[in-house]
């Protein structure tokens, strides 16, 4: 306990909390806006990597978007700064220590999910703008 009035913390998560929704995903949206976005792996990667997570915790991941994850890691080690070098630890380190919740989220048999469903969104800006689907050519085509 000596550490903690140094400034150190601690972290208690159980099973009443979503590791990837719930800490992850937060830690990541951290990093995204505390970002200057001098560098180009912090700038863009953040992003993708934020994507690439909620892609997954909302179902449509694969295991390449875990494959692709862990090889950009090496990348953030070009950032100048220490924020921009481990802003990805909360990532590449949940799919080191708890991989089993990836795997348990990402879609085994599909090589890729873009996660965007047209007639979807279609339906759903139909809906908005009062309009219908079915005078929507492209939604047909």
């Amino acid at each position: 306990f000596e550490d903690l009035s140094t400034g150190g913390s601690i972290m208690i998560i159980n099973k009443s909390h979503d590791l990837l929704k719930d800490v992850v995903l937060n830690f990541t949206d951290f990093f995204v806006e505390e970002s200057c976005g001098s560098c180009v792996p912090c700038r863009c990667l953040t992003v993708l990597y934020r994507n690439t997570l909620q892609k997954i915790i909302d179902g449509h991941g694969t295991k390449k978007d875990l494959e692709d994850m862990v090889s950009w890691g090496k990348i953030m080690l070009a950032n100048r700064c220490g924020l921009g070098q481990t802003a990805v630890n909360p990532i590449l380190t949940t799919i080191k220590n708890f991989k089993q919740q990836y795997i348990d989220r990402i879609q085994i048999d599909k090589n890729y999910d873009a996660g965007f469903d047209l007639h979807k969104a279609v339906e759903r800006s139909c809906q908005v703008t009062g309009r219908d689907p079915k005078d929507v050519e492209e939604f047909h085509g």
